[in-house]
């Protein structure tokens, strides 16, 4: 058993200070891919924490990591659901440093946004809300996610089309 870190997903529009982001697909560090911000051509570092038992750091304390997010839509030719998948970009942050992340961004990408920093902006009652869906809406995520079949959802869409 190895140190377990409460992982927090923003959405992009939270960052102030990024106006665009680009995605390499070849491994960065640890980050499956290599992250460019502001049309940049430096890119995105991040900071580790936590010692495994292998003496070895063991997390990013931020990153900015591309999400497979899946919708259905309906195929006109068909008639039926079909199951789509996009990525997004999102910033994640490890609540046990969350305060740092201003300045842990600042300190390692100094040659990425060399003329400004960034800032996270999210609302108390967004943030509450991230920490909820982390601590409550997760664990339940997980169960249903093996439960429910791809006809399952797309009975559901025909019932509410």
């Amino acid at each position: 058993e190895g140190t377990v870190f409460n992982t927090y997903w923003f959405n992009l529009s939270d960052l102030q200070g990024v106006t665009s982001i680009r995605k390499e697909d070849k491994m960065s560090g640890v980050n499956p891919d290599t992250i460019y911000l502001n049309n940049g051509t430096e890119k995105l570092h991040s900071k580790m924490m936590g010692l495994g038992y292998s003496g070895k750091m063991t997390s990013r304390r931020f990153d900015i990591e591309f999400k497979t997010v899946y919708a259905y839509t309906l195929n006109t030719e068909t008639g039926e659901y079909e199951a789509v998948e996009y990525e997004i970009p999102m910033l994640f942050i490890q609540e046990e440093v969350i305060d740092d992340f201003e300045k842990n961004f600042k300190d390692e990408n100094k040659d990425v946004l060399p003329s400004t920093g960034v800032s996270l902006q999210v609302s108390t009652s967004d943030f509450n809300a991230i920490k909820r869906g982390y601590n409550v809406l997760l664990p339940l995520y997980d169960a249903l996610k093996d439960a429910i079949t791809h006809e399952m959802i797309a009975t559901y869409c025909k019932l509410q089309g």
